[in-house]
């Protein structure tokens, strides 16, 4: 009688090595496209570039867009020698098609030198297709 040995996987053999990279890759794409999608314009180093209006530094700006409600967050610094008086702030973003939505937000009515608060408005419009952000100082 014929002895019958299990077949052992193979890992020299380019028939197992070639669908394995293809799926492999497959994968790893479907997993960015889906942490870019839940994040869309979220990332670490700010979604829009450092602006600094009237002495105050607007850095690290956050857009997260769940559903039908974004939020907009931003570390506003006051580079000011002197304490800053304000009342509002208005963000100003624009999109892709050239609308502006304005958003009033509000971080308090002073800031000392060198201070820093994070002023976060929302909205319940789809802002992913933000393209450029200002900022107005309401004193």
């Amino acid at each position: 009688m014929k002895e019958i040995k299990p077949k052992t996987l193979d890992l020299n053999n380019k028939k197992f090595w070639i669908p394995f990279t293809i799926i492999v890759f497959i994968v790893a794409c479907l997993i960015m496209w889906y942490i870019g999608k839940s994040h869309a314009a979220s990332t670490g180093d700010g979604y829009f570039p450092v602006e600094v209006v009237d002495g105050l530094s607007f850095e690290n700006s956050e857009l997260n867009c769940l559903e039908s409600l974004c939020t907009y967050k931003v570390d506003v610094y006051n580079t000011n020698e002197n304490t800053y008086d304000l009342k509002t702030i208005e963000v100003i973003i624009t999109d892709k098609d050239n609308n502006e939505i304005s958003m009033l937000g509000y971080i308090g009515n002073t800031l000392e030198k060198d201070e820093g608060k994070i002023l976060e408005v929302s909205i319940d419009k789809d802002l992913s297709n933000a393209k450029k952000v200002q900022y107005k100082i309401n004193k």
